[in-house]
């Protein structure tokens, strides 16, 4: 099961990730004044935190000092609790200012009420759950 999760179950969901960013995630494009996504690639991005611990978006693509990330998920136990929340904030902030970035945050589990909460008072970070993912 496990081999069956590495080689096609999380790649299939990275690939369903991808596809909501670019068909759905007009929110995150428009407040950043992207032009279509569609043909945009995107790449990996890693950045180190101020404890020296690497962090990595699965998706970035730049445009101009706009950048737009996408953090997914590579395993079905990890919950988005506020320390992750925050970590994930705090490498956004390391890649790029924070008010040029839109993130992407995808999750195989539901968001920590804190996160869904800080989430409402920012207009440039989206939580996306699997289950939105069929829309």
């Amino acid at each position: 099961l496990e081999r069956l999760d590495v080689d096609y179950t999380f790649p299939c969901y990275h690939a369903a990730c991808l596809r909501w960013l670019k068909k759905r995630g007009s929110p995150l494009h428009a407040s950043l004044i992207f032009s279509e996504l569609g043909d945009c690639k995107g790449e990996p991005l890693t950045v180190k935190l101020e404890n020296g611990e690497a962090f990595t978006f699965e998706y970035s693509a730049r445009q101009g000092d706009n950048l737009l990330l996408a953090k997914f998920h590579s395993d079905f136990d990890t919950r988005y609790d506020k320390e992750l929340f925050l970590k994930t904030i705090a490498a956004a902030e390391e890649a790029n200012i924070f008010y040029n970035t839109a993130l992407a945050i995808f999750s195989t589990n539901r968001f920590s009420d804190y996160c869904v909460h800080a989430v409402s008072k920012m207009d440039n970070v989206l939580l996306i759950p699997i289950i939105q993912l069929k829309y």
